[in-house]
């Protein structure tokens, strides 16, 4: 291989690897992850478990099936929920994360309960933002 065309060839690939990822029409912007938020924690309230799984990361999708995920149905008894705050942290391309904080309300035992939780986000260049469910510490509110 002929090193000395190396630099030329990475900013090439990494030019079309920038053209691909925005073809493919993800940002990895605060607007873009609101979005994101809002069809997960709207796919939690209608118990709609196939599109929270597919709004999370690849590694976890590769440790748990979409079955078995549905079975534990990750936050039952949602009713609504608000984004209080969006932190994107000054990663490197391609990957960026953040930090959202969400107050919900949630059923448990005929009593309502308005918890606060801080989740993990990631954006990845295939799938745009995801809950990155893998990093997350196993702290539910219940």
């Amino acid at each position: 291989m002929n090193l000395k065309r190396f630099p030329e060839l990475f900013i090439l690939f990494t030019v079309v690897l920038q053209l691909f990822t925005s073809c493919a029409g993800y940002t990895p912007d605060k607007e873009s992850l609101l979005k994101r938020v809002n069809e997960l924690w709207s796919a939690r309230i209608q118990k709609d478990w196939s599109k929270v799984f597919e709004l999370t990361d690849e590694t976890y999708q590769n440790k748990e099936s979409k079955a078995t995920f549905a079975t534990k149905g990750d936050f039952k008894g949602v009713l609504d929920f608000n984004v209080k705050e969006i932190e994107i942290a000054e990663d490197k391309e391609p990957y960026h994360h953040a930090e959202v904080i969400i107050r919900f309300s949630i059923l448990r035992g005929g009593m309502k309960f308005q918890p606060e939780m801080k989740e993990l986000w990631v954006f990845e260049p295939s799938n745009g933002w995801v809950l990155n469910k893998s990093a997350m510490i196993k702290k539910k509110p219940f």
